[in-house]
Order: structure tokens, then sequence, then C-alpha cells
């Protein structure tokens, strides 16, 4: 018998170089077929060459640059662009017009999602996340559920909770502003808690449980979603066992499966403890259960996991529009209410108008509420813009066509927004002064299209205008001040990935704040002791001002004067505007026209020219 030296490490090799080269055989076998069945059908729309085997593999973008190759891509190929990536074909567009004309107007057929064997298999998502689900009944059960709890009938119901966390937010700005962006994350928590869960985290305090949920979507965001992985391409690598050399996917995805079932199974737990003690508050989880009940009073596997799920999924639907953190999944994503904060710090012009619409309407005794909406289309046109500069979700989730569909003799209006990289409410105003509805439409982009627009967008606008319009109210925002009283501009950053957060720091100091907040008339004090929850004190000098439900009441107590304390906030979170760019899966079987979408073809649908140029007309 013949003895190799170092056996067990020879053994190792040759496992690892008999696995490499089964794969690329298959590779090799997969791209040639897919090559082979393409000559046969009508050219495709236009695109980058690719080479031979891998097609556009090389071409395709680091997650840093994609929006931006995307964009340079539709400049020089059109709005329709054609890639292929490892046999798979993605088509990119860069319309609004395709992008309602197919994922809208013909959602039935574009509702489906490609199919990620990691994202779906090994991490699990199909089990139990709407979002990621794929097309099918199982999905029709989980969007039934989580949309009867997210109505924008249902939602209204929570405008008195919105309120009161608007509240707590405006009281936590004051104490401490110098911790600004935990605040805003705080807030946007504690929203979602409070309405799924019934739990009211303090918001000087951070949930453990949110936390490592924030902690996974950074993990899927930028090591995940965001990656090719072989066994993608591959779908039988999924049983390499965890242990094996190059199964570090695996591993990876394990570890995320394992801690968000820790989450789920977590604040469903805690929830259970109130109930049975009998602290609990009705939130939708408690509706849910209640109307999920059997005849015996107990709820089935099947629906209590629905419920879990959708409960568990509504931190990642919700959030990404209200908070922010360093990175994506310390939150997920660059918020609206970050937005604002940067765009009033950089235009003071914005927000004096925004301010002096605010006290005309409240007569600055006051804060404003839900029912002031109507008359104030600045405040509203500061929302929006901040919604649509940088949005959320740069990069959204694939969908995949589940039958050939056919989308031809389209044209492109140039229309474009004016300046779209600068951060300009006007643009949301007619000549009359109005919220101009075409556009406020237009911006609804964001939430995604047809079926699988984001259910969470009713909780979400609600939180953030109110938030903003509260703090225009409130407070004054303007650029930090160096040691040298010189103003600090902010630089812009951003991080890659489905969901994008941005980051600010000053030109010269990399922690330098480059925001201040100082309050205006009134200072917004917690006073809960006395009055209960939600309700602040405002000191103006000779006088105090009680706000109860977001009404202040005057009373005159004689010559106090206070010394109100000017503080700088520490907040690097900046910006950067451009579009949302949507994945949407088409296949590979069609010989109609180049603009056609059949099943598991990929179309990228780029709305990276949707909020920056629209088409209006």
């Amino acid at each position: 018998m013949i003895q190799f030296p170092h056996s067990d490490d020879y053994a190792i090799t040759l496992a690892v170089f008999s696995t490499f080269c089964f794969c690329f055989a298959l590779l090799a076998f997969r791209l040639l077929r897919d090559r082979r069945r393409h000559k046969l059908h009508v050219p495709l729309p236009p695109g980058p060459a690719g080479w031979p085997l891998v097609g556009n593999t090389l071409d395709w973008p680091d997650i840093h640059d994609q929006v931006e190759v995307f964009g340079q891509w539709a400049e020089k190929y059109g709005p329709i662009v054609h890639v292929n990536v490892m046999g798979q074909p993605f088509v990119i567009l860069n319309s609004t017009m395709a992008a309602e004309d197919l994922l809208t107007k013909r959602s039935g057929n574009y509702s489906d999602r490609p199919y990620s064997t990691l994202i779906q298999d090994v991490a699990g998502y199909k089990s139990w996340n709407l979002a990621m689900m794929p097309y099918s009944n199982q999905w029709r059960a989980f969007r039934k559920q989580f949309h009867s709890s997210f109505r924008e009938q249902e939602v209204k119901t929570a405008r008195s909770m919105i309120l009161d966390t608007s509240v707590e937010f405006l009281n936590q700005l004051c104490t401490s502003p110098d911790q600004l962006r935990f605040h805003i994350r705080s807030y946007a928590s504690n929203i979602v808690n409070k309405y799924v869960y019934g739990h009211d985290q303090p918001m000087d305090t951070e949930d453990p449980l949110v936390a490592l949920f924030d902690e996974e979507m950074e993990r899927f965001n930028i090591h995940i979603f965001s990656k090719l992985f072989l066994v993608d391409v591959i779908p039988l690598l999924k049983h390499v066992p965890v242990g094996w050399p190059g199964a570090y996917f695996k591993r990876m995805a394990f570890l995320h499966k394992t801690n968000l079932r820790r989450v789920i199974e977590g604040m469903y737990e805690r929830l259970q403890s109130t109930i049975a003690n009998g602290t609990a508050v009705p939130c939708v989880v408690t509706r849910s259960m209640s109307e999920a009940q059997q005849a015996d009073g107990t709820v089935s596997a099947k629906q209590e996991w629905l419920i879990k799920g959708n409960a568990m999924l509504s931190f990642g639907v919700t959030k990404p529009f209200l908070s922010n953190r360093d990175a994506a999944g310390t939150d997920t994503s660059s918020s609206t209410l970050a937005n604002f904060f940067l765009g009033m710090t950089l235009h003071p012009e914005f927000q004096k108008t925004a301010q002096q619409e605010l006290n005309f309407v409240t007569g600055g005794t006051r804060l404003p509420d839900f029912d002031d909406k109507a008359q104030l289309p600045f405040t509203t046109a500061v929302f929006l813009e901040s919604l649509r500069w940088n949005a959320p979700t740069p990069v959204g989730v694939p969908h995949r066509a589940m039958c050939e569909d056919h989308y031809m003799g389209m044209r492109i209006p140039a229309d474009h927004f004016e300046d779209p990289y600068t951060f300009n409410p006007n643009r949301f105003l007619s000549s009359k002064g109005e919220v101009r509805q075409d556009l406020e439409v237009l911006v609804m982009d964001v939430f995604g299209f047809g079926r699988r627009i984001c259910p969470g967008r009713h909780l979400a606008m609600n939180s953030v205008w109110i938030g903003i319009a509260r703090v225009l109210a409130t407070f004054h925002l303007s650029k930090a001040l160096d040691a040298n009283g010189n103003e600090i501009e902010p630089v812009a950053r951003f991080t890659p990935g489905l969901t994008s957060v941005s980051l600010s720091t000053s030109y010269e100091i990399e922690d330098a704040s480059w925001t201040r907040v100082r309050v205006l008339d009134i200072w917004v004090v917690a006073w809960a002791d006395e009055f209960g929850e939600g309700v602040g004190v405002g000191v103006v000098f000779r006088l105090v001002v009680v706000v109860v439900d977001g009404v202040m009441i005057r009373v005159f107590i004689g010559p106090i004067i206070l010394i109100l304390i000017l503080t700088f906030v520490l907040f690097l979170s900046v910006p950067v505007p451009f579009p949302i760019t949507e994945l949407l899966l088409i296949p590979p079987k069609s010989r109609r026209s180049p603009y056609i979408s059949s099943p598991n073809f990929i179309f990228v649908t780029s709305i990276s020219n949707t909020l920056q140029h629209p088409n209006t007309s």
C-alpha cells in the first residue's frame, strides 16, 4: 500500500480540488447551454459586451458602485440594459414608466422573487420573511395577515401613540442632544415595538433584541444579499458540510439564521409573559392571536409562526425609513429623518420657511398635529424631499417573472428633476404653493411596486412626517462650529448594499459633530412624574409652558429666568442623493422582441433614474 506523507492534508487537498473541478465543469456546462439557447432567440436589449462563459461577471460593479455604474450604463445603452452574470440574464430598467408598467400594472406576473439557495434555504428566509418569500400560497397568507395590520386605517388608530412617542423624542433631544443618532434609532424602534408588540422600551436605553436584529440586518445587507455566492449558481453546494474548507457561506448563514430565530422567539416570549401577568397592551400581535384562535382557544403552530414572522418583519420594512445607524444593519439604511437633519443643516433658508409656516398654523402655542397636515404644504414638501434625497433603498429586492411577457414600443420622455442631487423641497410645490400630487405619488416609488410594495409604508410615513414637523417647531438646526468658531462642513459617505446608510464627518476631523441643535422658544423636557407619560414642560423665560397632548398652556409664575444651554450634536449620517435600483428577476426562454421578460431573467429595475429623472408626462 502506497503511503503519502501528510496523508490527511493530501486527502483534504484532493477533496477540495475534486470539488472545485466538479463545480467548474457543472458551471461551464450550464453557461454553454444557456449561450446556445440564446442564439436561437431575438437579441436582448443593448448592454456591455460579455466574455465567453462568464459573460458580464467581470463588469458587474462592486456594491459600493452599483447605482453609479447602472446609471452610466443607462446613459450609454438607453433605458433598458441587458447584462449576463454567470449565465443569469439581468435586464436593468431605468425609468419609472417601465417599472410601473411591469411591476405594478402587470404585478400578477412580476410578484415572484428569484430563488436564492443561500437566502431561502441555508439562511431560512423562505419560512418566515414575507419580503424574500417566493410567490406562493404561503406568501399570500403572510401578506394577507400583514396587510390587515398595516392598512392606512389601522395605522390611523395608532396616531396618539405616535404623537406621544414624538414628544419623548423631543425630550431626549433636549436632555442629551449629543446622542442624536441614538435618539433617532430609539424613536424608530419604539414606534414599531409599541405598535407590533405593545412593548414600551425606555428611549434612553436600547432593546437588546432590537440591537441583535440590527446586527443581523447588517450581516445580511453587507455580507449575504450584496454578494454573489457559488451556491446560488450550483445549489448542490448547500449540502457541503459546515466544517469543510470553503463552506464559510454556510457557517455565516447558519449564524445569521440562529440569531434571527433568537430575536423572533425572544420578542414573542416577552409578549407572552406580559399576557400571563395581565400587563399586555393591545397590539398587532395580540389582535392577530385573537383572530387566529381556534374553537378550543389555542392558536395552531402554523398560524403562530405566521404571526411571529410578520411581527419580526415589521422592523425590517418600517425602520429603514425612520432610523439611522452607522451601518446598514446597525440599522438597515440611511433614514429619511437623517436626510432631514442634514438637509436642514445645509439649507437654513428652507428650515426658516418651514418654521414660519408652522408658526402661522399653530400660533406658536402648541405642537403641530396630524390634523394640521393639509395646512402645512411646505413642511410636507420637506418630508417628501427628505424621502427622495438618497432614497432609503438604493438597491431593491429582485422581482422574478413567472411566465414570458412582452414589453416593447416604449418611449421615455426626457423630463427630469432640476438639480436632482440638490436638496430642494420647492420642487414639490405648485405655483400656488400646494403639494404637487403627481410628484408626491412618484416619490412613493421608494416603497416599491405592485404586490411587493412595502406594507409598512403608512406607519413609516406617519411617524416621519410628525417627527419632522415637531422638530422644526421646536428646534433650530445649524452647522456645528470648530474650536476656532468656523462652521464645520459635512462630507458625504455612504454604505453599500440592499439598503444605504449615509455617514457624515467634517472634512478635517473624522468624528467631529457637523450639526448643532438649538432650542427655539420652547424647551421641552420630561415632566412625566407629575403629569403622566407623554407630558412635557417648556420654559419661556418668565413663563412655564406645560405641554399636555401637544397643547401648550402658558402659566405666569413671576420673574423666573432660566438659562438655556446651547448644545452640540454628534451626528455622522449624510445622505448621498442617488436613486433606487430595484432588481427584477426574469428567465431565459423568449423568442420575442428585445423588450421581453421570461421566467428566470433578472430584470434589474434600476430606478436610478426614477426619483432623479421622473416621467411625469
